[in-house]
């Protein structure tokens, strides 16, 4: 209607503004390059910046001085304002109860309440905790003699109001504690760096632990299958499936070394694109020396393993292809965070998603490089070292692949190592898409934030009690 130059000459001509709200909350690095670069490219707008003001006199020190700036710095809600909020739209009962409260803040403007109700954000939750309560505990010394103590309680009412459900917000409150006492000072939540505050080794431990078990006991049961299906168990019934069972085991535990400590090695989720490789996802794969070189150690030690059940050529094979499935899955995948329109809960479904693909992948080439192999495990029959060796062999990749690449699965693995130290289940990604929903957290692209600093750094001095 107003033709297509009607946008640029609502800019040129002074019409637009830009408003960016909550640099405080920003990494603190960050901040003086924010402020340098709405400085160098959103020249002749009008900017209206919100922050707290240390935050901004520190990153405004590292920046020449702006022309044509005004600094507003808010003052606090006096009690007479606050007074009038808290009456506003209360109905009659509910009106007198609240009206003992505005008048101590009137008449005692230095008092505890009136220090601490002196910003919207405690006024509301003021509002909030006592609207079917007395609200005159606020104004009662011996329930909160301090500022701290009444700033600290109305903080908390966020998870209250959040999680009514005592049970539902003690467990709430101790995971959300032990995320803000992890993140320290940075206002961003990633969901894939979870993993990366419990030390590395237990992470490691618990995924080969699992791999070897899982993969151990599907050689196991496929090995007593097969003999039971052939040629029957000669000698001691027990002994025979000790022994298979016992092999599979081993199987499983060299499958626990390979895939628990090579593989998984992408810090940030991935989603798998279907394109054709370009020239520049090559020299990606092959850019890293040390990670080739690893790749064709892990080939060969892969191939004696693969060589005891496939042959030494169906073993080398087979550890060839398993190393370049791998290696070769970076020319169909990329960092799904990096998106501009991705969300945190969609990168961590797509991440899951790539990592079952690349398993079922790598199982299929395994299962294709039993089948293709001359030699076995002394089966003559086709269909024995079907049963025997290929299935079961692609099958232990493709579960070992799936629980050993991307970051869904060792969020997974992170839980496990949670439960055995603190004696408490915790589900990540149902956490936080949870408290989101409760407002207890926001999103912020890929990222999660606790919807206010306060509560952050509330949980962040939290101890929750021994279980």
């Amino acid at each position: 209607e107003y033709g297509p130059g009607a946008a640029a000459e609502m800019l040129h001509g002074g019409r637009v503004a830009l408003f960016l709200d909550g640099l405080d909350e920003m990494p603190e690095a960050a901040r003086p390059l924010a402020l340098r670069r709405i400085s160098e490219e959103a020249g002749g707008l009008r900017i209206v910046l919100t922050s707290r003001p240390e935050e901004y006199a520190w990153a405004a020190q590292f920046l020449r001085p702006w022309d044509n700036v005004a600094v507003i710095e808010l003052r606090p809600v006096g009690p007479a304002d606050a007074a009038h909020y808290l009456l506003h739209g209360q109905p009659g009962p509910r009106r007198a109860a609240w009206r003992a409260v505005a008048d101590h803040l009137i008449e005692h403007p230095d008092g505890v309440a009136a220090r601490t109700l002196d910003n919207p954000l405690t006024l509301t939750l003021a509002r909030e905790a006592y609207a079917s309560r007395d609200p005159s505990e606020l104004t009662d010394p011996g329930c909160f003699p301090t500022e701290v103590a009444l700033r600290g309680y109305l903080t908390d009412q966020i998870l209250v109001t959040g999680y009514p459900d005592e049970r539902q917000r003690a467990h709430a409150a101790r995971w959300l504690a032990w995320i803000a006492q992890r993140l320290g000072p940075s206002r961003d939540l990633p969901w894939w760096e979870i993993p990366a505050w419990i030390p590395r080794w237990q992470l490691r431990l618990a995924r080969v632990v699992t791999i070897w078990i899982v993969v151990g006991l599907i050689n196991g049961i496929a090995l007593n299958i097969v003999a039971a299906l052939t040629s029957g168990f000669t000698g001691n019934l027990a002994i025979g499936l000790l022994a298979n069972l016992g092999y599979g085991m081993n199987t499983g535990l060299l499958f626990g070394l390979v895939f628990g400590i090579w593989l998984g090695r992408h810090p940030r989720p991935r989603t798998l694109v279907a394109r054709w490789p370009r020239l520049e996802d090559l020299q990606r794969v092959f850019s890293d020396g040390f990670t080739l070189g690893v790749g064709i150690f892990v080939a060969f030690a892969w191939g004696i393993i693969g060589g005891l059940a496939f042959g030494p050529a169906g073993g080398l094979a087979s550890g060839a292809a398993v190393v370049l499935a791998v290696e070769f899955r970076n020319l169909w995948s990329i960092p799904s965070a990096d998106s501009r329109s991705a969300m945190a809960a969609g990168t961590y479904r797509a991440d899951r998603r790539a990592t079952a693909v690349t398993g079922l992948t790598l199982g299929l080439v395994m299962l294709l490089a039993g089948l293709g192999s001359d030699v076995s495990l002394g089966f003559a029959s086709p269909i024995a070292n079907a049963l025997g060796n290929a299935l079961p062999w692609g099958i232990s990749v493709a579960v070992a692949a799936w629980l050993a690449i991307g970051q869904a699965p060792r969020v997974a693995f992170t839980e496990m190592v949670l439960v055995c130290q603190h004696r408490d289940r915790v589900r990540f990604m149902p956490l936080l898409e949870d408290a989101a929903d409760r407002q207890v957290l926001r999103q912020a692209g890929v990222m999660y934030q606790f919807r206010h600093a306060t509560l952050q750094d509330r949980l962040a001095g939290y101890r929750p009690p021994a279980r």
